[in-house]
């Protein structure tokens, strides 16, 4: 790990750094201190009690994307030794420096594991339910998530291939109807197609929006299929509705379905449930390198570690102003000052949780000068 600093506000010399004038210990005028409401308790370390002092340390991950760190900790002690509260800033941009490498404002926690999402906005309106007045919809997305909206939009994972996505619609009339369609995670191509009648004849039209289609496949109600563009689709043995999917693989080997309850006849189909769907990708607010946000880290007595989360929507951070500190760290680098607010949910490895609230302070922390 390189570049760890620190700023020791005391009049010890530890790691043969320069004596500085020793905080008051009332954290309204202390230098550095965080205080506040820890599950319902009150809360407070300052820097100069109890042999507390705020380290400030300036660091980069695997991505070169600095961290800016500030710690409030017992300084005259190793392993487990009482509470300590630790910050981390992520710059504004990557690898930054230089004074603006801090801005005041309103913050996300970082997420520890930003990944890939797909958004998925379902449209049900092809759904035939031959007027009922009442219609309940049923989703099951496939991975544990349900709905009962009639469009619902949903986010999915993008570590599988494909999720099955079902709908069963029932009416007042007291019929159901129900359909699979198997959503593959990709936004690079769609699939669907059309029900075209001439007279008594009709064909199944694919469409396909993507690159050049490699492979169609269709599968009918009656267990038959077809590997073609387009085909005569005789309908006449068919009561109501039949079941139809096409798959299609493009040139890229981007893979799409659609799966339809083709309605041949309405007078006796009653209800078939159909639905359209598009794919969006969804990129981590703050992007893969969580640029601008906040991490929180705090150490009980027994040092059990607990971490800020990204799960809890009301959790909040504000920084309210950062300005510059006029002690320098052992190694020469520049100090800022920061005026933070927090209110929030950290979680441990060990599941337990505790809970910061009215939390306020000032914390220090190290940058590069450009």
């Amino acid at each position: 790990m390189r570049g760890v600093f620190y700023v020791i506000l005391s009049l010890v010399v530890l790691y043969s750094c320069k004596k500085v004038e020793e905080p008051n210990v009332n954290s309204d005028t202390a230098d550095f201190y965080v205080k506040g409401l820890k599950n319902g308790a009150q809360f407070q370390l300052s820097a100069g009690d109890n042999n507390y002092y705020m380290f400030t340390s300036s660091d980069q991950n695997n991505e070169d994307v600095y961290y800016h760190s500030g710690r409030l900790a017992d300084a005259n002690c190793t392993g487990v030794c009482g509470e300590e509260f630790i910050f981390h800033f992520k710059g504004n941009k990557v690898s930054p420096a230089g004074n603006d490498v801090l801005v005041a404002g309103e913050k996300d926690f970082t997420m520890s594991e930003p990944r890939l999402l797909y958004g998925v906005t379902f449209n049900s309106n092809k759904t035939y339910t031959s007027r009922a007045v009442e219609v309940d919809y049923t989703w099951n997305f496939g991975d544990g998530n349900v709905s009962n909206d009639q469009n619902p939009y949903h986010l999915f994972e993008a570590d599988k291939e494909y999720y099955d996505v079902s709908i069963q619609v029932k009416t007042s009339k007291k019929v159901e109807s129900n359909l699979v369609n198997r959503i593959y995670t990709s936004s690079g191509c769609k699939t669907s197609f059309d029900l075209v009648k001439n007279g008594q004849s009709s064909r199944l039209v694919a469409k396909h929006e993507g690159g050049r289609v490699a492979q169609y496949y269709w599968e009918f109600e009656d267990g038959n299929t077809a590997s073609v563009a387009e085909l005569d689709y005789d309908y006449r043995s068919i009561n109501g509705s039949e079941r139809v999917c096409l798959t299609i693989t493009d040139e890229n080997g981007c893979v799409s379905q659609s799966c339809q309850n083709v309605i041949v006849n309405e007078a006796f189909a009653f209800v078939a449930a159909n639905f359209d769907y598009e794919i969006e990708e969804v990129l981590p607010k703050n992007g893969f390198d969580q640029l601008n946000t906040v991490s929180v880290e705090y150490i009980d007595e027994k040092g059990e570690v607990f971490f800020s989360s990204d799960a809890n929507n009301s959790q909040t951070v504000k920084i309210v102003s950062v300005e510059d500190y006029p002690t320098r760290n052992e190694h020469g680098l520049p100090v800022k000052r920061v005026h933070f607010i927090l209110n929030g949910t950290l979680v441990s490895a060990q599941g337990n949780k505790i809970e910061l609230t009215e939390m306020e302070g000032y914390i220090g922390v190290a940058y590069k000068e450009e």
